[in-house]
């Protein structure tokens, strides 16, 4: 048992941030608080042992601020405002209705009778000192305003305005004064600049100006420095620029300052723990409980009887070893840890270690083909039991259940049996014994087969000598082994073409027409030479000798049970001219090798 503590900064708050961890026991979660105003948080994670070990880490999370829009409550300093602008609606023109909360009114400079320039100034009074993030300025809506001369906003919408902090005396307006063109500012007036910039004139939606970083303040100076152009009827009175400016709503947006309400801190409920959990009669086991009041005595009791005895320490931890008792039945125990006003209780198994006995299995033979059994038999207190086995020959299995070997040998041999009993609370033993299985007993002996037919050899390819056979010449060189067949070789008397000194030349003679390799051999036994053996070729094409070459076999050209392949090789021919002599031509073709005749040994 370990406590874990969790601490963080003034501000913050942590809940628990003091809990138990057991043993095992890899992760914990607790729940952290921020306050709405003040600094990111330190927060410092310690583990410590009743052994007095400790180890710490430390982290931080920055704190965002909270913001929200603040209903500004006055206005204390502007240049200029029309009041008669709220002939339709009343306040309408005044500098209040740039802080009323309705979009629907306006604050607007003069237009009866005079025209004051830019620029433009307004001066909100928060009501206290602030930290402000953004203004956002409000344009009047385009739909409602009247007269407008621009094709996009109301008269007087800001372009390029300057935004200020400022201090000095400003006191409060009354009503009459609010009502008037204009209210100068004190003489003790002073501003820091917050952010200059300019607004898009090609809608009137709200335009927000956030501050590179929060402002404390208790006043703001919107200035206006331009406004939109006056081009509504293709005109422009006022190339630079409007002489007015508006404002249907100014909206200060605040950071939160205050309290968090208060997080509860949880205190650490008693545990109790016993490692391992399941131990057998007589067996030690390490006990620990936490959540207790440090310097009191701990009372261990298994059942109604006190089995240990101890002090708290000042984390609230305790720890013993225990021994149990060597007769305590199988099965769960309750222990339970308490200091008199603090208890826990943890639940043990006691289990039976305990290893199955198993009686010995004498050495035992059997034969390939004929039926085998063998009894393991082994006892135990804790069952089921479980049987496994290693070794047996092929085509014998035991009886997870039963122990019982059975079944019937298909290969012969010595083999070394063991088999593994397992009872129910996981303890095992082995026992190994020989298993000798003999060869199957000899068949009776069948008739003797019928001879198989032998190959006849024919002319012109696998018949010795000279042969004169569709009116051309042929003969056949001796035969020679190859592998476990043979091979011959056919040559007939025929006029090729042939390349002497550059030019093309005929010659009559004998000429290589195949070889033919005899029926001695299996299919099975050409398996891996690409000459009959398909598998060993890619679609039927190999290269061998750095000569590329191509196989089938059973189709139309070999016949059944034989493959054929060919070469690619240059190939010269003659054609006689009408003039007399012969033109030349040169070509690459697959040209006819070799036959294999599949068969077997036994028709030699």
């Amino acid at each position: 048992m370990a406590v874990l503590s969790v601490d963080v900064n003034s501000g913050w708050q942590v809940s628990p941030s003091r809990q138990l961890v057991a043993p095992g026991e890899t992760s914990k979660s607790v729940t952290l608080r921020a306050p709405i105003s003040g600094a990111d948080a330190t927060v410092t994670v310690g583990l410590y042992t009743a052994s007095g070990d400790y180890a710490a880490m430390a982290t931080s999370i920055p704190l965002t601020p909270v913001l929200a829009p603040l209903d500004i409550p006055g206005v204390v300093a502007w240049d200029s405002a029309e009041p008669a602008e709220g002939a339709s609606i009343p306040g309408n023109g005044l500098v209040t209705a740039a802080i009323d909360g309705d979009i629907t009114t306006s604050w607007h400079t003069q237009w009866d009778g005079v025209n004051p320039s830019h620029p433009h100034f307004i001066v909100l009074d928060l009501g206290s000192v602030q930290t402000v993030d953004s203004l956002v300025y409000v344009p009047r809506s385009y739909p409602t305003c009247e007269y407008p001369n621009n094709a996009t906003a109301c008269n007087g919408q800001i372009v390029d305005f300057e935004l200020y902090a400022g201090a000095g005396t400003f006191g409060e307006r009354t009503e009459a004064e609010l009502r008037g063109y204009s209210f100068a500012e004190p003489a003790d007036a002073t501003y820091t600049l917050i952010k200059a910039g300019s607004f898009s004139s090609a809608d009137t939606t709200p335009k927000t100006v956030t501050f590179d970083e929060p402002v404390t303040t208790r006043y703001l100076k919107l200035v206006s420095r331009t406004a939109v152009p006056d081009n509504a009827n293709g005109a422009d009175d006022y190339p630079e620029g409007q002489p007015w400016a508006h404002a249907a709503e100014l909206e200060a947006i605040v950071v939160l300052t205050g309290s968090s309400p208060e997080l509860a801190d949880l205190a650490p409920t008693p545990r109790f723990v016993a490692a391992p959990a399941a131990a057998a009669a007589g067996a030690s086991v390490e006990l620990s409980a936490g959540g207790l009041e440090p310097g009191e005595t701990v009372t261990v009791t298994l059942g109604d009887e006190a089995v240990a005895f101890g002090m708290v320490d000042e984390l609230g931890l305790f720890f013993t070893t225990l021994v149990l008792p060597e007769d305590l039945p199988l099965g769960a125990v309750t222990l339970t840890a308490s200091d008199g006003a603090n208890s826990a209780s943890t639940a043990l198994t006691v289990v039976d270690t305990t290893a199955p006995a198993i009686q010995a299995v004498a050495a035992t033979s059997g034969r390939v083909g004929t039926a085998l059994s063998i009894a393991v038999k082994a006892t135990d207190d804790s069952l089921p039991l479980t049987y496994s086995a290693a070794g047996l020959p092929p085509g014998v299995q035991i009886n997870a259940a039963t122990g019982v070997i059975s079944g019937t040998p298909t290969v012969d041999g010595v083999f070394n049996v063991t088999v593994t009993v397992r009872d129910a609370q996981e303890s095992e033993a082995t026992v190994s014994f020989k298993v000798t299985v003999a060869k199957k007993a000899a068949p009776t002996p069948s008739p003797t087969p019928t001879q198989p037919a032998k190959f006849v050899r024919t002319a012109p390819y696998t018949l010795e000598g000279k042969h004169l056979l569709n009116g051309r010449n042929w003969t056949t060189t001796t035969c020679e082994p190859y592998s476990q067949t043979e091979r011959c070789r056919t040559e007939i008397w025929a006029t090729v073409v042939k390349m002497e000194d550059g030019q093309f030349v005929r010659e009559s003679g004998w000429a290589f027409n195949n070889l033919t390799y005899l029926p001695y051999m299996t299919r099975q036994a050409w398996k891996g030479n690409p000459l009959g053996d398909l598998g060993s070729t890619t679609n039927g094409v190999f290269t061998s000798g750095g000569r590329q070459w191509r196989t089938e076999c059973d189709t139309a050209a070999t016949g059944r049970g034989a493959c054929r392949s060919y070469t690619w090789t240059t190939v010269y021919a003659a054609t006689p001219k009408a003039s007399g002599g012969y033109a030349f031509s040169q070509s690459n073709e697959w040209v006819f090798n070799n036959i294999v005749m599949f068969g077997a040994p036994s028709w030699r």
